[in-house]
C-alpha cells in the first residue's frame, strides 16, 4: 500500500468515529485550542478528518508561549490527540520544555517524519540520547517514535500506535528492558521484515503488527516464559494456552497451538493460504479481519468456536474448507463471521453428506456454493492410504516444475485452492506431524 493509499485509509476509519477539528487560532503555522484554565493552549490539528491535515508542513518547532493578534500570551502545554496524525510531509518536530501532555496518536502516519526532539528540560518527557522518540519519563514508556528511531536500553513499553504508519520504517531492534508491546505499536509499518521480541516482553498488545505488509519473520526469545515462537512458525504463541497472539505473512500454524487469537492476523497482508491445525479449537474475534489477501482457509472439524467478524472483509476468499460434521454445533458470535465475504465467489468444501446441514445453518446459509469435499483421504496425494513424507515430496516436486498436480487428481490440491505453493506444502507437513 502506497503511503497516500495507507493515509487516505487511515483517515476514513477516523472519520467513522472522530469529531470534526476545531481550534481558536494560528500561530506561525501552528493550529492552537485555548485550555479550560484559559491561561495555556494545546497545539491541535488543522483537520483530522482530512489527509490534508498539515500537508504542507515538513518542520513543526513548537514554542513554550505563543501570542494572538490580539495580544494574548499564552504558555503550551499539551500536543492534542491526532494532533499531527497523517501529515504525509512532516519531517521534524521539536517539542518544548513546557509541554506536560503529548496527545494519543499525535505523531502516528507520518511517513517522512525522521527527527524527533524533547527538550532537555522538559520534565515529563524526553528524548534521551538523541533517540529520535518521545519516551515519557514517569514510566519509561517510548510513546511516539520515527523511521530513524533507535529504542534506548532503558525504555520499558513501547506504547499503543508508538510507531504507526512508520512506513519506511524496515528494521528495529527492541532492547531487553521492554517488556510490554502496546496496541497497535507497528501499525501499518509497511516497509517491516523483521521483528525479534526480546526474552524480557511479557504483554503483546493485540493488532500490534497489523498491516506489516512485507513482515515476514516474527520470532520470540528462547528465553521468554510467557511467549515462544515454536517450530520456527514465524509467530508469537502463549506458552500457557497455546494461543497465537501474533501472526504474519510468513507465518505456519505449529500443531502446538490450541487457538487463533484476537485480533492475531487482522490486516496481515500477503497471507494467501491458512490450514489450521486440528489442535485449533477456537478461532477469536477479528482473527483474520481484513485480511484481504487470504484466497484460501482450511477448517478442521476440532473448531468449534467462531468470534466475531473472524474472517469478515476477507474479500478474495475463494475456498473454506470446513470439516465439521454437523455446524450447527458451532458457537458462531453474533453470525458475522464471514461479513463482506462475497458469497457467490467464494466455494465452500464440506464434509460428504453435509450440505443439506450447511445450507441450513448461519453463517453457512448465504455461501451460494456448498459442496462435498472430495472423497479421498485428506492429504495422501499418491493414493496410498496414508498420509507421510512420500505426499510431502511429490508436493514439493510439484512447486519446483518436476512433477504435475493434474497427475493427482486434485489430490495436491491440499488448500483447496487451484494451485500448488508452498503453503500446501507447510500445511501437508503440518498434517503429517500432528497425525503422528
Amino acid at each position: 500500500m502506497n503511503v497516500s493509499h495507507l493515509l487516505s485509509a487511515m483517515v476514513v476509519a477516523m472519520a467513522t468515529w472522530m469529531p470534526a477539528a476545531a481550534y481558536d487560532f494560528m500561530f506561525n503555522g501552528l493550529a492552537y485550542t485555548v485550555n479550560a484554565d484559559q491561561a495555556t493552549v494545546s497545539v491541535s490539528c488543522t483537520n483530522r478528518l482530512s489527509p490534508d491535515n498539515y500537508s504542507q508542513l515538513d518542520y513543526a518547532e513548537i514554542p513554550d508561549h505563543v501570542t494572538t493578534r490580539q495580544g494574548i500570551t499564552y504558555r503550551v502545554t499539551a500536543i492534542d490527540d491526532f494532533a499531527f496524525a497523517g501529515c504525509g510531509t512532516l519531517e521534524c518536530v521539536s517539542i518544548p520544555a513546557t509541554v506536560e501532555r503529548v496527545g494519543d496518536r499525535a505523531l502516528a502516519y507520518c511517513p517522512m517524519l525522521s527527527i524527533i526532539e524533547v527538550d532537555k528540560d522538559n520534565a515529563v518527557y524526553d528524548s534521551r540520547v538523541s533517540c529520535n522518540a518521545v519516551i515519557r519519563v514517569a514510566d519509561n514508556t517510548l510513546i511516539a517514535g520515527c523511521t530513524v528511531t533507535m529504542v534506548p536500553g532503558t525504555v520499558r513499553a513501547i506504547g499503543p500506535y508508538a510507531f504507526a504508519g512508520c512506513t519506511e520504517l524496515s528494521r528495529v531492534s527492541l532492547p531487553s528492558s521492554v517488556t510490554e508491546i502496546g496496541y497497535e505499536a507497528f501499525g501499518d509499518c509497511t516497509s517491516l521484515t523483521s521483528i525479534e521480541i526480546p526474552a524480557t516482553v511479557d504483554e503483546v498488545g493485540c493488532r500490534a503488527f497489523a498491516g506489516c505488509t512485507q513482515l515476514r519473520t516474527l520470532t520470540v526469545d528462547s528465553g521468554n516464559v510467557r511467549y515462544h515462537s515454536p517450530d520456527g512458525c514465524n509467530a508469537v504463541v502463549e506458552r500457557a494456552t497455546g494461543t497465537l497472539v501474533a501472526g504474519c505473512q510468513g507465518t505456519t500454524l505449529p500443531p502446538s497451538v490450541t487457538a487463533i487469537g484476537y485480533e492475531a492476523f487482522s490486516g496481515c497482508a500477503a497471507l494467501f493460504n491458512m490450514a489450521i491445525p486440528e489442535t485449533v479449537t477456537g478461532i477469536g474475534h477479528y482473527a483474520f479481519c481484513r485480511a484481504d489477501d487470504l484466497q484460501a482457509v482450511d477448517i478442521p472439524a476440532t473448531v468449534t468456536a467462531f468470534g466475531d467478524r473472524a474472517f469478515a472483509g476477507c474479500i478474495n476468499l475463494e475456498t473454506i474448507t470446513a470439516r465439521l460434521a454437523n455446524p450447527a454445533t458451532a458457537e458462531y458470535y453474533n453470525l458475522s463471521t464471514f461479513d463482506d465475504v462475497d458469497k457467490q465467489a467464494c466455494t465452500v468444501y464440506v464434509p460428504h453428506g453435509t450440505v443439506s446441514l450447511y445450507q441450513a445453518t448461519q453463517p453457512w446459509t448465504p455461501f451460494f456454493n456448498i459442496r462435498e469435499i472430495p472423497r479421498f483421504q485428506y492429504g495422501d496425494v499418491n493414493a496410498d492410504g496414508s498420509v507421510d513424507v512420500a505426499d510431502i515430496n511429490i508436493l514439493l516436486n510439484i512447486v519446483l516444475g518436476f512433477d504435475d498436480a493434474d497427475n493427482y487428481d486434485d489430490r495436491a490440491y491440499i488448500l483447496g485452492n487451484d494451485f500448488v505453493d508452498v503453503s500446501d506444502v507447510n500445511a501437508l507437513i503440518n498434517l503429517v506431524i500432528s497425525n503422528k
